[in-house]
């Protein structure tokens, strides 16, 4: 005999886990920090060479798998690789779910020309998401030492790694590493 519901068992829904309550969706930058994120309960998920459009596809991915979901506190960076625009933004934010526990944006650093105008479009974000937080990434980043292009955190030792880390962890009301 079946049970109700069964017909509505698909594989979406045999792939589907149970929502995690951190998730971080990033590119290279957060790429570095992988290991202590993941290690200090953050579930991961960063890439090199994300842009806006692979953000949001991330979110989408991660949503519909059940990582993202309701409570789960979203961290998103995005941004060191290209220019980006208040509508690439938007269409990120359209995919997080309503009954999301928060949504924090990074800004990011270095010395690209997109730099500036991309922290600017960040800063702005809560101007019509009220609810999402910035964690400002660009404001605290010389206070650490890092890899020669001014993005990246992994070549001298962990002391960046770490740092970066503790940004993260602190936004979040987690425990320092």
């Amino acid at each position: 005999s079946t049970t109700p519901g069964d017909s509505t068992v698909g594989t979406a829904t045999a792939t589907t886990v149970a929502a995690k309550e951190y998730v971080a969706i990033g590119e290279s930058v957060m790429e570095g920090a992988y290991v202590y994120l993941e290690g200090s309960g953050v579930r991961t998920f960063a890439k090199e060479g994300r842009g806006p459009e692979g953000a949001k596809n991330a979110v989408i991915k991660y949503r519909d798998q059940g990582f993202i979901g309701t409570g789960t506190k979203l961290v998103i960076q995005v941004g060191h690789n290209n220019f980006m625009t208040a509508d690439q933004v938007a269409a990120i934010m359209a995919e997080v779910p309503a009954d999301i526990g928060g949504v924090w944006f990074m800004t990011v650093h270095g010395d690209k020309a997109w730099i500036a105008d991309n922290n600017d479009v960040i800063r702005a974000i809560p101007d019509t998401y009220p609810a999402v937080k910035i964690l400002d990434w660009d404001a605290v980043a010389d206070q650490t030492v890092l890899c020669s292009d001014g993005m990246h955190l992994t070549c001298g030792g962990d002391t960046a790694v770490f740092f970066y880390t503790n940004v993260i962890l602190e936004a979040l009301g987690l425990p320092a590493i």
